[in-house]
């Protein structure tokens, strides 16, 4: 989400991607709707919701995800609002894949890596598999991860002795590696890893 003004879109539309927040209105979808493809109808509803959304002081957290104050208290997105656009969002793929059973806005892959990010920010109340059933009235197996997540949470704090500083080193770590790892972009691991283990060497002195 971009919502520096000095940011310029290319022709006066989006960069892009179909979720793009450069400009107010997205001129390209609206004239592909208007022009016959009516399917692209729940991308463009979804997409200017968040627009409408992306400043909305409720919908935010205090911190940014390192930890530190964010501007105007403007920082990562609530576990709540997180939770609402996964559910928007596969619903707006299961109503397009009735004309087109083969488009996906978002892969099994993919969710599975959410639910792994949920987990490592300490996100409970919210799960995949339950959002993804009342999308689509089925069952997303993901029992035995949710289970394993929980043992790993609970494991690693008695690893730490309740030290919250090494517990949140580690789970930094241990998401940055799985992170890649599920979305198969193992390129500059080596060097998030070194980064955040510097930062919190200087947080620590």
């Amino acid at each position: 989400v971009v919502t520096s003004k000095e940011h310029k879109s290319c022709g006066q539309s989006r960069f892009g991607c179909w979720v793009c927040t450069v400009v107010k209105k997205d001129k390209s979808m609206t004239a592909l709707i208007e022009n016959g493809l009516t399917w692209l109808t729940p991308l463009l509803k979804v997409r200017n919701e968040l627009v409408d959304e992306r400043n909305l002081i409720e919908n935010r957290l205090p911190q940014r995800r390192n930890g530190t104050d964010a501007i105007n208290g403007m920082g990562t997105y609530t576990s709540k609002y997180r939770a609402s656009v996964l559910k928007r969002v596969l619903a707006a793929q299961h109503t397009i894949q009735k004309t087109k059973p083969h488009l996906e806005l978002i892969t099994n892959q993919e969710l599975v890596a959410i639910q792994t990010i949920w987990y490592r920010d300490l996100i409970f109340d919210y799960k995949v598999s339950e959002i993804y059933k009342e999308a689509y009235n089925l069952n997303l197996d993901m029992k035995d991860q949710n289970e394993k997540r929980e043992k790993e949470v609970e494991l690693l704090k008695k690893s730490c002795n309740d030290s919250e500083k090494d517990f949140n080193l580690i789970q930094d770590l241990l998401t940055l590696q799985k992170n890649k790892s599920l979305l198969n972009r193992k390129r500059g691991l080596k060097d998030d890893i070194e980064n955040r283990i510097e930062e919190f060497l200087k947080k620590d002195k």
